[in-house]
Formats: structure tokens, C-alpha cells, sequence
């Protein structure tokens, strides 16, 4: 029945794509600009929502560091982040990691045995666009968008020729970084080409003496090619290839440890764009294939996961007028994994059908989306979402958006043993949100935004009553709420541009039902969720020079066994520019000092597990 269905539905939209010009023959014709459709516009910018754009001197500043390390200093995400080379794993408005969705050019990210993706493994230097997407998207971008998303996005190189970047970085406890980026680009074909390779000893002291067994590695390698056939016709394939080598080291309740992880990953990416008048057809196929050795010499183990994962995805986007336009992809992904603690290889087959429509003009952009989906032929309900934008003034611009959540159960939610359940069922919600943004001609942008989220069939990992061990159930109810504050100006004073950041976030996200193991009592804040943080980001710019202080505070979270204290960092970032080095046309270089933790302040982010004093790093960065 269900193939039935989508084989329909497949004919129904060919149909459309062969004859859409007489469909449309009735309405005025209109030429799309190629030059700015959006690949899925529908789901990377909905309307009703909140969303964060990284800018380049963000990405240029942390390109040495990782994407965990980015959003947690310029972002309002709560990174759980167990140290430099560490698991750190993201919290968007007081979700699970879980609960967060990552994508890369519109490919979800996430492991199938844990729904979660460790984001320190995530180069900045590999995205041309980073964005983080605030509130649930589940109709646009299916299970585990509770929280929100991060998308990583790479462009066809938009200059004739060969261009590059390169970075050279050394810093504290061993700490070396170096990666490229080479693009080219003649007529009809394109090529990038992108490189890491990172790693320290990280020995930096703690109160228990030095950090022991916390060395970590990291190579990664990005291969696109483009081919334009034409104006309107895009092809491009992708190949990412990444491996880490790390130790874990012991916590301040252990006096030795030998643990290790070993992470390697090969994803494989083909897209086919044709932009028409009044349409645009894409295709898009992935294959990823990850393992993960976890080995401890001091108990002896040595397990491996590891997972498969093929994507498929059908889009269409019909622009009726300039003001009404409509979407649909049809995505099926397909996944398999095999680990020590499976029985035997597990599979599971998602396919989703999700369909926009948008009105949009010069005061209100609206979009309703729909979304169905079936995991191994079970039927999720309908996922429903709606968001609008309002533009009040000139100055003044209002957001609202009413959502519906979920999250399909995991491979080990499902098949773990022993504790896997095979009934689960989709954790569930609802949520709200409103918003409103100025900005005037001064270069002051204020934005305001509170929500509001019930999730209710959380699981949870537990202890049932007359079992030994744990598994999983639907047994939670969570409710979230709060808001987000940010505030933006910039002003020239004579030769000195001066730019000023703050932000602050309340997040409040409750335990609505009591649970005996592990203890939860009604009423109490998430572990690791803190209720308060916020920043402040000073800048200024004069002639080559470029200077940056960022501080940032973390309120106390509940950990599993005790409170984590709230914390303050200090961040700095010193840059002189030359450009033009040698001559007319030579190397723009950018020589930049950067120093974390400036006040050399005793934090924790994990319970047990202390983060580094005061570090420092020394660069240089090469553009060609």
C-alpha cells in the first residue's frame, strides 16, 4: 500500500514537472532568476522562524577549532561538550541532542543507532554557509527537528579561476592546525577541494595534575566537482572523507584511564538541479557509511559500530506568480547497522512526502507545510506547521509560528540488547513561537523572541520495575519555554568601526512527570540544560587591524550525579591584514593571535571532567 502510494504520487508530480507550461498557461509567465533560487528555500528559510547566520569573520576566527566550538561562542545552542577533541553534542531551546537535527546540503547528518552527531567532528572550514535554525522544522526536515536545526551549506565557486585559502596555526598544549581550500572554476566546470588536519596533546593542568590520555587527531578531506551544461542545469558531486584518533582521559573520580575512540567516515553526495521559468526539479542521492571503535584496555573491551545510510530525495517547486509558489520532496532513506550490542545487523526504511505552500510579498511571506511519514511502513500522523512574517514598518518586523513535533525511536531505542523496544512509539508535541525584529538605517537590529513546547511520550532510558538492567520506554513528558534577546550595532567613529553583540537566553525546560530510576521529579529542570547564559561581543576595526572581546556566561546545570557551577570565559581575537603581498595581485595574508579562557578561570562543562586554563593560538591566514 504504502509503495502504492508514492508511486501515485511520483506520477502525479512527473506529470506536473512534463506539462506544468500548460498548467500554467492561464496565469502570467514570469523568468525565475537563476542566479538566486534558493536549493529547498522552503526548508532552509521558513518563515515564523528564528534563524542565525554565522558570519565570515566568525567562521574565519574558529576555522582552526570546530563547529562546537563556533556555535557555543556565537550562537544561544548549550554545547555539552566533554573537552578539546571531545564528544560535544548540542542543545537548541532546551531540547536533547537528540531532539537537533544536523544537515549537510540538505542530507541529514545524525547517526541511526543514536539520532545525535558529535559536532566536534564538524570543520568550519567545510561549510560556506552555516545557519542555525531555532524552533521545531519536524514538517520540513522530519524526525528529531524538535529543536531546531544546523545546516551546513557549500556553493559552486562564483569566480573564474583558481582561488585558495590556506591556515597555519600552532597553540597551547601541543596544539597544531592547518587547512586549505582550492576552488576553480572555468566556463562550464568547477571544482573545491578542502583539507584538515588537526590535533594536540592537550596535557593542560587541572587541580589533579596534568590532563593524561587526552591527545587527539583529526584528517578530513572534501572533493566537489560541478558541471553546467547550461544556464539553467546544474550537476555536482561530493565526496567528505574524515577520520579521529582519540583518547579519553579520566575524570576527577578516576585515577587512570586507557580509553580510545577511533571515528571514521565516507559520505558520498550526486545533485542534479534544472531551473525553468516558473519551476525548479531536483535530485539529490547520498550514501554515508561511519564506524566507530570504542576500545579500553583496562576492562578489555573493544567494540565497533557501524552504520549505513543511503538518501534519496525527489524535489519539485512550482512558482505560480511571484507571489505564490509551492514545493514538494518526496526523500526515502534507507539504513543498516551492526554492532556488539545488536543480535544481528538491524535495518529500517524511512520515506518521507513533505509539500509547502507559500504566499509571499512586500509585507507578509506565510508558509504552510505539511508532512507525511512511514518508518518501516508504520505511519507517523501528519506533521503540520505554519509561520509568518509581518512586516509592520519600514523598521519593524513581526514572526509567529505554530508547529507540530516529533522524533522516530533509534536503531538502539528499538533494537539494543539488552533494553531495546520494539513498541515504541514517536515522541510527540506541539509548540508556539512569536517574535519581532528592528533594524533601522543606523546599523541597529534588535530581535526579540519567546516560545513554547510540550513533548509528550519522551523516551527515556530506565529501570523497569523487576528488571536489572535498563531500557527504553515512552514514560517522559517534557515542557519548554523561554526566550531569546539580541542585540547588534555598528557605527564608524572617524577611521574606527566599532560593532557591538549581546545576547541572552532563558530556557526553561521542565520534567512533567516523576520517574523512580533515574530519579526525576516533577517539576525540575533538565540535566545539562542551564537556564540562564548570555554574551557580549565587542569589535573594532581600523585600517588593517581588527580587535575582538567576547564573554560569555553559563549558568549551573544539573548534572547526572552532581551540579555543574555556572561559569564566565573570556575570549580575544587580535588580526593584522596585508594585502596584496609582492605583488599587485599576490596573497592577501592575516596574521591573528588568539587567546581562550583569558581569564584563566575553573570551569567545568561535563561533571567530573575540567576544560582547559588559559590557551593561546598564533596564525597566519593565506588567501590567493
Amino acid at each position: 500500500m504504502l509503495f502504492r502510494f508514492l508511486h501515485i504520487l511520483l506520477f502525479i508530480v512527473l506529470s506536473v514537472v512534463i506539462h506544468v507550461n500548460e498548467l500554467l498557461g492561464q496565469i502570467d509567465s514570469f523568468i525565475l532568476p537563476i542566479a538566486t533560487v534558493d536549493a529547498s528555500s522552503f526548508r532552509y528559510n521558513e518563515p515564523g522562524s528564528y534563524t542565525e547566520t554565522q558570519d565570515t569573520f566568525s567562521k574565519r576566527a574558529f576555522s582552526a577549532f570546530s563547529v562546537a566550538d563556533l556555535l557555543s561562542s556565537y550562537s544561544g545552542i548549550y554545547v555539552k561538550n566533554y573537552g578539546r577533541g571531545g564528544l560535544s553534542t548540542p542543545s537548541l531551546r532546551g531540547s536533547g541532542a537528540s531532539q537537533t537535527a544536523v544537515v549537510w546540503n540538505g542530507i541529514t547528518l545524525q547517526s541511526p543507532m543514536l539520532g545525535l552527531l558529535d559536532i566536534s567532528r564538524l570543520p568550519p572550514s567545510f561549510t560556506d554557509e552555516l545557519t542555525v535554525n531555532y524552533g521545531g522544522t519536524g514538517a520540513s526536515w522530519g524526525s528529531g527537528a524538535i529543536g531546531g536545526v544546523i545546516a551546513l551549506r557549500t556553493k559552486l565557486p562564483d569566480q573564474q579561476g583558481f582561488h585558495g585559502l590556506f591556515q597555519s596555526s600552532i597553540g597551547s598544549w601541543g596544539f597544531q592546525n592547518y587547512n586549505s581550500n582550492i576552488s576553480f572554476r572555468k566556463n562550464k566546470f568547477s571544482s573545491i577541494a578542502r583539507l584538515v588536519s588537526s590535533g594536540a596533546i592537550n596535557d593542560f593542568k587541572t587541580p589533579y595534575g596534568r590532563n593524561s590520555n587526552a591527545s587527539f587527531m583529526q584528517r578530513g578531506y572534501i572533493q566537489e566537482l560541478y558541471y553546467r551544461p547550461s544556464i539553467n542545469q546544474t550537476f555536482s558531486v561530493s565526496v567528505w572523507l574524515q577520520n579521529e584518533k582519540r583518547q579519553i582521559p579520566p575524570t576527577s573520580v578516576q585515577a587512570k584511564s586507557l580509553a580510545s575512540q577511533d571515528d571514521y567516515a565516507a559520505r558520498w553526495a550526486a545533485h542534479w538541479r534544472w531551473v525553468g521559468n516558473t519551476q525548479v526539479i531536483q535530485l539529490k542521492a547520498g550514501y554515508f557509511e561511519e564506524l566507530m571503535n570504542y576500545k579500553d584496555e583496562l576492562i578489555l573491551l573493544n567494540t565497533e559500530n557501524r552504520f549505513k545510510t543511503f538518501h534519496s530525495e525527489l524535489e519539485y517547486a512550482a512558482f505560480f506568480t511571484r507571489q505564490i509558489h509551492w514545493q514538494t520532496n518526496i526523500i526515502n532513506s534507507k539504513r543498516a547497522a551492526k554492532s556488539d550490542g545488536y543480535s544481528e545487523t538491524v535495518a529500517e526504511n524511512i520515506t518521507s512526502v513533505f509539500s509547502g505552500f507559500r504566499v509571499e510579498n512586500s509585507r507578509i511571506n506565510g508558509q504552510l507545510g505539511i508532512r507525511k511519514e512511514w518508518q518501516d511502513g508504520a505511519e507517523v500522523p501528519v506533521i503540520p506547521s505554519f509561520g509568518i512574517n509581518v512586516k509592520l514598518s519600514n523598521n519593524w518586523i513581526a514572526r509567529f509560528k505554530w508547529t507540530k513535533y516529533y522524533r522516530l525511536p533509534t536503531l538502539n531505542d528499538r533494537f539494543w540488547q539488552p533494553g531495546g523496544n520494539s513498541d515504541l512509539i514517536p515522541e510527540s508535541g506541539w509548540g508556539q513561537e512569536i517574535g519581532i525584529t528592528f533594524g533601522d538605517k543606523r546599523n541597529f537590529r534588535w530581535t526579540s523572541n519567546f516560545y513554547h513546547r510540550l513533548i509528550n511520550n519522551w523516551i527515556l532510558w530506565s529501570v523497569n520495575d523487576g528488571n536489572s538492567f535498563w531500557s527504553s520506554n515512552n514514560i517522559a513528558a517534557v515542557r519548554s519555554y523561554g526566550s531569546e534577546q539580541r542585540m547588534n550595532y555598528q557605527i564608524i567613529l572617524s577611521k574606527v568601526a566599532l560593532s557591538v553583540q549581546l545576547s541572552y537566553d532563558f530556557t526553561r525546560s521542565i520534567n512533567e512527570l516523576s520517574v523512580k530510576k533515574p530519579k526525576i521529579i516533577a517539576g525540575e529542570q533538565l540535566v545539562y540544560v542551564p537556564i540562564h547564559q548570555g554574551s557580549i561581543h565587542v569589535g573594532l576595526s581600523r585600517g588593517r587591524f581588527n580587535w575582538v572581546y567576547r564573554h560569555r556566561y553559563i549558568g549551573r546545570v544539573s548534572g547526572i550525579n552532581e551540579s555543574v557551577s555556572a561559569y564566565h570565559l573570556g575570549w580575544l581575537h587580535l588580526e593584522y591584514r596585508l594585502d596584496q603581498v609582492f605583488l599587485k595581485r599576490g596573497p592577501i595574508m592575516v596574521f591573528f593571535f588568539q587567546s581562550d579562557n583569558l581569564w584563566n578561570n575553573e570551569y567545568k562543562i561535563i561533571e567530573r571532567r575540567f576544560m582547559p586554563g588559559r590557551s593561546y593560538q598564533l596564525g597566519i591566514n593565506i588567501k590567493f
